[in-house]
């Protein structure tokens, strides 16, 4: 079947007809969020299908047999970048090595795995109890909109087999097409956008953050209430001073440096 195959020629006969590449994104975890680099960390199984023309053939030729698995090197692939990442080591390319599912009509299911990071912009002013909202930008680097039309398989991202985090809550994985134009070139690249919501569990911090420093401010509104001349006076305000200074220590350490949104909590402990 792919004796005489041009693996570097696009999976058309016609080289006018663009070739319709659909992407299906499956969140299974999120592994990580982090606010001061403003990076998340996800594990996603991707799945890319076209139609490649030249992979075609008649199944009651070939002793019934319908469906192929071949190693992916060996047949056209589309070049299809993570366009928002965030990992030094890998520049964004979707390219793992394993086998492609062809069918005898042509279509072809590329599966793969991969963990993914990618940047994401935090906004930590309502920390602890704050959402926040990713996102997963997908297109071809080479291939413009008349050459690949990049497109998304079904309107939503599949979260039916997520892996719960114990830091962040998905409310929702919304999906969205886009036509972009950039400088460079006259005709548009299509790109697939994944949104994720995030809500953060704050019962950790509510009881590591929130009620210490309630407490503190209980504390200091008592010592309103001691004698003027009372030595204890003094020292109960120096120590919650002491407290408050570590607990806003604590919190700047995990929010990204910057000045736009400093998170309610922190200026509190201010």
């Amino acid at each position: 079947l792919v004796g005489n195959y041009d693996s570097s020629v696009r999976s058309v006969r016609n080289a006018r007809q663009a070739t319709e590449v659909k992407v299906d994104v499956a969140l299974r975890q999120v592994l990580r969020l982090s606010e001061r680099d403003q990076i998340l960390t996800t594990v996603l199984w991707v799945r890319l299908l076209w139609t490649d023309e030249f992979l075609r053939w008649y199944p009651e030729e070939h002793g019934g047999q319908s469906v192929i698995r071949i190693p992916c090197k060996d047949i056209w692939l589309p070049d299809i970048y993570l366009y928002n990442n965030a990992d030094e080591i890998s520049t964004g390319k979707l390219g793992h090595l394993t086998d492609v599912i062809v069918q005898s009509n042509g279509l072809v299911e590329w599966p793969q795995p991969l963990t993914a990071k990618t940047s994401c912009d935090i906004n930590t002013r309502f920390f602890p109890f704050d959402h926040q909202q990713c996102e997963l930008l997908l297109g071809s680097w080479s291939y413009d909109g008349t050459q690949i039309n990049f497109t998304h398989l079904v309107p939503y991202g599949d979260t039916s087999d997520i892996i719960e985090n114990g830091e962040w809550e998905l409310l929702s994985m919304s999906v969205y097409r886009e036509l972009n134009y950039y400088s460079c070139c006259s005709n548009p690249y299509p790109n697939v956008r994944y949104v994720m919501r995030l809500r953060r569990k704050a019962d950790y911090y509510i009881f590591t953050y929130v009620l210490p420093c309630l407490s503190c401010l209980v504390i200091v509104l008592g010592g309103f209430f001691l004698p003027t001349n009372a030595a204890v006076r003094i020292q109960l305000e120096v120590t919650s001073l002491l407290a408050l200074t570590v607990y806003l220590l604590m919190i700047q350490e995990n929010m990204p440096p910057s000045s736009g949104d400093v998170s309610i909590l922190g200026k509190y402990t201010m």
